[in-house]
């Protein structure tokens, strides 16, 4: 039920924005970005009821070498992407109060409210918010403006960002920070730190 409302209400609107799609997961190359939409489904769910989210996030392939010296992979998921956010927080515009955003599923369910309804976040707030985040400058001054914690490797991104836009006394506070955690923090920071040399 799940796969096939997608593909008939919500799959057009992405093909629109030039979106394709493995399972769940769809992706856009823009401005040499990748953005990415990931329908999640909860723990308990399956094809036929449920429950689901959205995530999303933007995929930069120079973040990814940076950080781990590896292979772009050739399809993105959303885990893969920095920023990545909920759809409760892009809601909630990163308040920081915000709380997980689920959409029940069945096969009762009003498909046609239900399509409005994530049309609507999408075209309004997720596809906007994409958009204004195409370079490392508008992603800096997001999270100068937003106060969100972040988890050590969000840090260890940020750092990389800072320091592609010369803000290196920023970049090596955040890579301080991580690489005091653990001794495999410390690893992949050194890693990192080789990378922007």
């Amino acid at each position: 039920m799940i796969k096939d409302f997608i593909k008939q209400y919500i799959a057009p609107l992405l093909k629109s924005y030039k979106f394709k799609k493995k399972n769940y997961v769809w992706n856009s190359s823009k401005d040499n970005f990748i953005q990415v939409v990931d329908f999640q489904l909860s723990s308990i769910s399956n094809e036929e009821k449920g429950q689901f989210t959205i995530n999303i996030g933007i995929f930069d392939s120079n973040l990814w070498l940076k950080c781990w010296n590896s292979d772009v992979p050739k399809f993105i998921k959303e885990v893969d992407c920095f920023p990545r956010f909920r759809i409760g927080e892009v809601l909630d515009d990163f308040s920081g109060k915000s709380i997980d955003y689920w959409w029940d599923y069945h096969p009762d369910i009003d498909k046609e409210k239900l399509a409005k309804d994530i049309i609507d976040i999408l075209e309004n707030k997720c596809f906007p918010f994409l958009d204004s985040m195409m370079s490392y400058e508008a992603m800096n001054h997001f999270y100068t403006l937003n106060k969100i914690n972040l988890m050590p490797i969000e840090k260890i991104y940020l750092a990389i960002i800072k320091h592609e836009i010369n803000n290196f006394s920023d970049s090596t506070t955040l890579l301080n920070e991580v690489s005091s955690i653990s001794e495999s923090w410390n690893k992949r920071v050194e890693t990192v730190r080789t990378q922007l040399q």
